[in-house]
């Protein structure tokens, strides 16, 4: 497994790595700068429940926290509880609604 940065044209102002295994991309991740760094992160459903998702998102918190910032955020939908459970175990705290979605804020 290996995650390569590329350029990004579809988020303004955010940096995209991809998780590749075998040559064939499962996975991807942005990191969007802005004040508080919000975190996409992506596992294409037939390699989910694998830890692929713990990986690539450890890799993206670390690149955060090197950079200096100081918090993440992260919105996500009813069905994200998998990806919701990684960011609780990090200690991530909800901070409201936007609809049906949640919001989390993760400090550094």
């Amino acid at each position: 497994m290996k995650i390569k940065q590329q350029k990004v044209s579809e988020i303004q102002n955010s940096t995209k790595f991809v998780l590749e295994k075998n040559n064939e991309i499962i996975g991807r991740g942005y990191i969007i700068k802005r004040e508080i760094n919000p975190i996409e992160v992506y596992i294409v459903p037939e390699h989910q429940s694998n830890g692929y998702g713990k990986y690539l998102f450890a890799y993206l918190f670390n690149q955060t926290k090197n950079k200096g910032n100081k918090a993440l955020f992260f919105e996500l939908s009813e069905d994200q509880t998998r990806f919701r459970n990684i960011i609780v175990k990090h200690g991530a705290l909800e901070v409201g609604k936007n609809g049906k979605n949640t919001k989390f804020v993760l400090k550094i």
